[in-house]
């Protein structure tokens, strides 16, 4: 007797599965005419343009290499091994050369964010450290990423943000000069000594005015002169503020005078701390020095983010 199954009695379930990456050989075909009529002429459509001359890999293959490496952290190294037990035995200086040529190709890109970056009015700068392969030695060696980024959404800016990153194999004052050479405005950064040079007056690429954030500050003015911890939370970051949340949120977008004023509202600054910023502009963008017993701060700026 027929079995008649009913769309309403049936049962689905789902389990997540994996397509492995797959690599394919793609074959070009270029047939050559040839005129009876016409004797010594051949036709042949043009070969389609490579990114690596003669080369073999895809610009997708090229951009797969280059993304594992830089944005999953997948050096090539181990990426040439993955090849490998996929039956593919690319060299890792071959990885290396492809990486160079996308290097290559990329470069008018990032001088481009860089050159629109170092013409704003106002710019933040940091170095990091990244370990760098040492090949010969079986270590790492310390390099510094050193980044160049502008975020005016905060505070209504109409300049879209930006980061650009340059590596440089030591965080000495001859990499910020290089970094910064030309440039004229603000530099948000922290207290790192180097950054004191930028703004030498004898300085000959430009004036450099330097804005040391105010959790830094704070926290150097709390161990010179040995605050209290309660009173110096509500001056710091707003991973120790507990009303910053909200804070943020209302005054996001907002202009600079605007958030001025509701900072100074919303938070119950230290007596001293308030004597501080009583010495900044309306629009919170003034700079003021500061003299401590025993230490000094050579620029202070209150520029809130």
């Amino acid at each position: 007797m027929p079995i008649d199954a009913f769309p309403n009695d049936l049962e689905s379930s789902q389990r997540l599965d994996k397509i492995p990456a797959q690599y394919e050989v793609i074959v070009t075909h270029r047939p050559k005419y040839g005129c009876r009529a016409c004797e010594g002429t051949v036709v042949q459509a043009p070969a389609p343009e490579r990114l690596i001359k003669s080369g073999i890999p895809t610009e997708r293959l090229v951009a797969s290499v280059v993304v594992d490496k830089f944005a999953w952290h997948n050096p090539l190294y181990r990426q040439a091994q993955i090849m490998k037990l996929q039956g593919l035995p690319i060299d890792r200086s071959t990885l290396a050369f492809w990486v160079g040529v996308a290097a290559a190709e990329l470069k008018p890109i990032y001088q481009r964010m860089k050159e629109l970056l170092l013409g704003s009015a106002k710019i933040a700068v940091d170095e990091t450290r990244a370990p760098v392969l040492d090949p010969g030695r079986g270590r790492t060696k310390t390099g510094y990423f050193w980044a160049i980024s502008r975020d005016d959404r905060p505070w209504g800016g109409s300049d879209p943000p930006g980061v650009v990153y340059t590596y440089a194999p030591g965080r000495g004052g001859v990499h910020a000069a290089a970094l910064l050479a030309g440039y004229s405005g603000i530099v948000q950064c922290d207290g790192y000594a180097v950054y004191e040079q930028l703004a030498d007056p004898a300085r000959h690429s430009g004036t450099v005015t330097l804005a040391f954030c105010w959790s830094h500050y704070l926290e150097l003015d709390f161990i010179w002169s040995g605050w209290r911890r309660r009173q110096f939370w509500p001056m710091t970051s707003g991973r120790r503020t507990p009303d910053n949340t909200g804070l943020r949120v209302d005054i996001d977008g907002c202009d600079g005078d605007s958030r001025c004023r509701s900072r100074c509202i919303r938070r119950r600054a230290p007596r001293r701390t308030s004597r501080i910023m009583s010495g900044a502009s309306p629009s919170c963008r003034g700079v003021r020095c500061t003299r401590r017993v025993g230490a000094r701060l050579p620029v202070m700026a209150a520029i809130h983010g």
